[in-house]
């Protein structure tokens, strides 16, 4: 299926968020071929594409705007627009469109659907009510959790304070982040690649397995490295978990098998797996 993507109106926070989470997701779950509209519904009005693949969203998460460019251009205030918008969809062999905007970018979507398009369209919001904002430095309570890293290629813990209504998530989502300049300077590295993100982590209620799905980047290190990556991973979820310290690995979605114990892999590991690189068990009493 070929998928054509356009964000429309103001820029606001996550837009790339959403552009890549549907990149992502449309080529490696499902072999999509994705498409951006640039400009907002200007770009299928006067058929200006760019292309879209999981290179080259690769970096986009932190980047404000839009990697698609933005407009308020509506076809149905142009003359022949919805025409010249249906002939770009069928000109580029589109089978789905996702418009990406607001209340007018969506109002288009909804007419063009009404008239046989197949669209859908995601809501944004440039300006949140004030009374559902919450303010910066907010006392959300935290727990201290550890997490870890590397020193001299042995695992270390630091401590951290990490939401509990973030969870295991918060924890992964530190370790992804790197040490801190503090916890470099106690000599504290790291084994995963910048770049790595966390896309979902869910424990399973009846045998506590933890599933940690990242992305693809992970898979730059290899060897001993990546062992050392993933003991990092295992080590910190597993803080968290007391039924069970079982965690399985996907690679956007996809079960991946991962340096084990004694050059073994295996799709389910535990802390034992890496108790070589634990100090606390390599040193003995």
């Amino acid at each position: 299926m070929k998928v054509a993507l356009l964000t429309g109106g103001g820029d606001c926070p996550g837009l790339n968020a959403v552009i890549r989470a549907a990149v992502r997701k449309g080529e490696r779950r499902y072999g999509d071929e994705l498409l951006g509209f640039r400009d907002g519904w200007k770009g299928p009005i006067e058929d200006v594409t760019m292309s879209l693949d999981v290179h080259e969203m690769r970096g986009s998460l932190p980047r404000g705007g839009t990697v698609l460019g933005s407009s308020r251009t509506n076809p149905y205030k142009v003359e022949g627009g919805p025409e010249a918008v249906k002939a770009t969809l069928a000109r580029n062999g589109v089978d789905a469109l996702i418009a990406i905007g607001g209340e007018d970018t969506l109002g288009v979507a909804a007419r063009l659907y009404d008239e046989g398009v197949s669209v859908v369209g995601v809501p944004e919001e440039l300006v949140a009510p004030i009374t559902t904002t919450t303010e910066a430095g907010s006392d959300a309570p935290t727990r201290t959790r550890e997490i870890w890293f590397l020193s001299d290629d042995m695992l270390r813990s630091t401590p951290r304070e990490v939401e509990v209504r973030a969870g295991i998530a918060g924890a992964i989502e530190a370790v992804l982040a790197g040490p801190s300049p503090q916890e470099q300077t106690a000599s504290l590295t790291t084994s995963i690649p910048a770049g790595t993100e966390l896309l979902e982590v869910r424990q399973a209620e009846d045998s506590g397995l933890l599933t940690i799905d990242l992305t693809d980047e992970l898979q730059l290190q290899e060897g001993s490295e990546l062992r050392n990556a993933v003991a990092q991973l295992v080590y910190t979820a597993t803080s968290f978990n007391d039924t069970s310290d079982q965690v399985r690995f996907q690679i956007d979605g996809q079960v991946v098998s991962v340096p084990a114990d004694e050059g073994a892999t295996a799709s389910v590991v535990t802390r034992a797996d890496y108790a070589d690189l634990d100090p606390a068990v390599a040193d003995g009493p």
